[in-house]
């Protein structure tokens, strides 16, 4: 369907609009750098701008000589710049500005190379180059005939050889892993013969440049620590501006567009690969596998989660620190299984029959107050990149024969409720501070807040460990809501002198002083068979909320974290996940 325009909507303020005019035939565009206004909506389901772009975008355009449009201002969800629909009807003056100096470009050089800059908000240093196509080895996988914005020579003589050179530097490359841009509607796509017969000139125009072939496009997408200043930004910017000096230079000529040679799968899937490493089949329905610890002494407590779902493997590592901060980090990849080892980026967990070694080395994000933790975008905004590097091993208490994973991850996706307890020893280290850890810890799957195909399941998960005679005692349980209201699935084990019993978990509440804080007081009460009820009543003493936006509009919020508790069976600590659906805040849970 052609883009029309739509005068009555059109957009007269221009501050937030920015052009930087070069003599080289490189056009780079930032559609994404503007910010939230403070007084807009905590709203899960708003979209993060792509924070820092601005900056590197004018940046590489002074290392390149090259012209720059860059939002500097506009939120995106107010005006989306990397949508035609939206430029057309609200900003088509910003779609003459593009088509006008691609034209002027395209005229003094005789070619022009178009970077459209984005940001990736994962933590793993990382980059994905959308072409309009996928890329499998050295094949182009377009989703429509037009769709692909750059020829053979472009990618093959410019493009491979920056991915080749940014992973030797520590930053993987891939092509149209999570962000193809093959939209119609999206920006790149005006670098292609798609929109010819638009209603709006300025897409005609584009459309007739790239016809003529003078026209090599990309989108690139740049995980966090590649826009942050620091080492690795600055990495990218020295490769680009190597790869396309010779461009520039005419070492590379531009001739015909790729040809697909087989049809785009739907989306890339996980699948056996020869040898001994597997790539993780994704299930149908979401599930996490991970582990949790907390230690007092050093005041850290760490969550980390592997979540298979059924498009990408994500890995996350939450560190909740002394001070109420916080240290994240993230990524989106293909998760592989070597072994009894799983990995994903930068995070791997190796199982044992007796035990399990975690490891991560990378760079995280550290964000100085958790609360902030409930906008994406806000915490980001307040984050800086800090080196972690963490090494944990444990034994557990319980004798828990099954590995290889467990067995491949409950065969994809039908996870058991069993879990590895026992003492977590090891180092994590944060910048320049160090901290020793030695304290009870659990490996194992769930607790379940990753997406279905309705949504963000509410859940309600805990696990103590209690210093109890003669022998400690732990405790988990939880309860996991159904598609169907009634309907609860209740997980529980207790393990007391290595003997595993089933108890229910009759209540879990989380009490905060006011609605902009986060909850300080646990109180659970467990059913443990024929005994009387378990009162557990604690101070929690780190805790993290999290806002995950539900298809159907509704918003889950998770409250996550470590609490000391007290029992008739003794003291210790715990951990808990407690996410509730279509909640305003999470107050009160």
């Amino acid at each position: 369907m052609p883009v029309s325009k739509q005068p009555s909507l059109e957009m007269e303020d221009r501050s937030w609009f920015e052009l930087k005019t070069g003599r080289a035939p490189i056009l780079l565009i930032a559609p994404h750098g503007g910010r939230a206004r403070r007084d807009a909506p905590n709203d899960a389901h708003r979209k993060v701008n792509d924070l820092y772009t601005d900056d590197l975008t004018r940046e590489l355009a002074r290392r390149l000589g090259a012209s720059a449009i860059i939002n500097r201002g506009m939120d995106r969800n107010e005006l989306d710049c990397n949508r035609i629909a939206q430029l057309a009807a609200r900003a088509p003056w910003m779609l003459s500005e593009i088509a006008r100096h691609a034209r002027e470009l395209v005229r003094a050089h005789g070619r022009l190379v178009v970077l459209i800059i984005h940001g990736w908000n994962v933590i793993q240093p990382r980059v994905d180059f959308g072409i309009g196509a996928r890329l499998e080895s050295t094949h182009a996988l377009p989703a429509w005939t037009d769709s692909v914005s750059a020829g053979d020579a472009f990618i093959k003589d410019v493009l491979f050889p920056l991915a080749k050179r940014l992973d030797e530097n520590g930053i993987i490359a891939s092509f149209g892993l999570r962000y193809p841009a093959a939209g119609k509607n999206n920006l790149l796509q005006a670098f292609t013969r798609r929109h010819r017969e638009s209603d709006v000139a300025a897409l005609r125009q584009l459309a007739e440049l790239a016809g003529a072939r003078t026209i090599e496009a990309a989108q690139v997408e740049l995980s966090v620590p590649l826009r942050w200043p620091g080492p690795s930004r600055e990495r990218v910017l020295s490769g680009v501006e190597e790869a396309l000096g010779a461009w520039v230079d005419g070492a590379v000529r531009p001739i015909a567009p790729m040809v697909a040679s087989e049809p785009a799968p739907a989306h890339p899937r996980l699948r056996q690969k020869s040898g001994s490493s597997t790539r993780v089949e994704l299930p149908v329905q979401s599930f996490r596998y991970g582990m949790e610890f907390y230690d007092a002494a050093a005041s850290l407590g760490g969550i980390a989660s592997f979540r298979f779902g059924p498009d990408l493997s994500r890995a996350s590592l939450l560190l909740l620190c002394e001070g109420g901060g916080v240290i994240m980090f993230s990524t989106e990849d293909r998760a592989r299984l070597a072994g009894n080892e799983l990995s994903l980026g930068d995070l791997s967990i190796a199982l044992r029959e007796r035990g399990f070694e975690l490891r991560f080395r990378g760079p995280a994000i550290s964000v100085p107050d958790a609360r902030s933790c409930i906008s994406v975008e806000q915490a980001l905004a307040s984050g800086r990149l800090v080196d972690v590097s963490l090494t944990l091993e444990g034994h557990a208490a319980d004798a828990v024969p099954e590995t290889r994973i467990e067995h491949i991850l409950r065969q994809s996706g039908r996870a058991p409720t069993r879990s590895r307890f026992g003492v977590t020893r090891g180092c994590v280290t944060l910048g320049t501070e160090a901290y020793s850890i030695d304290t009870p810890g659990r490996v194992g799957f769930g607790p379940n807040y990753g997406a279905t195909s309705g949504g963000y399941v509410p859940s309600k998960t805990l696990w103590v460990y209690l210093n109890a005679l003669p022998s400690p005692v732990v405790l988990e349980a939880g309860r996991l809501a159904s598609d169907v209201p009634s309907a609860d699935d209740v997980r529980a084990r207790q393990w007391a002198v290595g003997r595993a019993q089933g108890p229910s978990l009759e209540a879990l509440e989380l009490v905060a002083s006011a609605p902009s804080q986060l909850p300080q007081k646990l109180a659970a009460v467990l059913k443990l068979g024929a005994a009387q009820p378990l009162a557990l009543a604690g101070s929690v003493e780190k805790a993290v909320a999290l806002a995950h936006p539900n298809v159907d509009g509704t918003v889950t919020y998770t409250t996550l974290g470590f609490a000391a508790v007290e029992s008739r069976l003794g003291s210790g600590h715990g951990a808990f996940w407690v996410s509730d659906r279509m909640r305003p805040s999470w107050a009160l849970l």
